[in-house]
């Protein structure tokens, strides 16, 4: 409702949108990264808890007032990478919608340039899939 908000209002969307069109991540998903962070001895004792860590989830919203230039990224991860011997598959959220891509391990510049990346990161090779 707040990115709708201030689209309306003529604010340009940074990030993690792709730019303004509508969002591609339908209910009960939603656009968010998870952080692990650690818990206190209290914390642990407050909750019941047994792990030493807890995963938060964050959401996001960067917007620029008009006027302002800018360059929204082409990709953004919207899940946790999956990689397996064959290559990493990630879930992305793009200016046409939602997609999947592969890069292929054997494809060493491309693999090198995206083995660190983590849900949440903007992503910028965007070649089609291979049929």
């Amino acid at each position: 409702a707040a990115r709708s908000a201030l689209i309306a209002a003529g604010a340009r969307i940074a990030a993690p949108c792709t730019g303004e069109t509508p969002c591609p991540v339908a209910p009960p998903d939603w656009c968010h990264f998870s952080a692990r962070l650690p818990r206190l001895r209290a914390h642990k004792a407050a909750k019941g808890a047994d792990v030493p860590f807890e995963d938060e989830r964050y959401a996001y919203l960067v917007a620029a007032r008009p006027g302002i230039a800018v360059t929204p990224a082409a990709a953004r991860i919207l899940r946790p990478p999956r990689a397996d011997k064959a290559g990493t598959t990630f879930a992305l959220c793009t200016h046409g919608g939602a997609v999947s891509r592969t890069v292929p391990s054997r494809d060493r510049e491309a693999h090198r340039l995206t083995r660190r990346l983590g849900w949440g990161d903007a992503f910028h090779i965007l070649s089609p899939e291979p049929p």
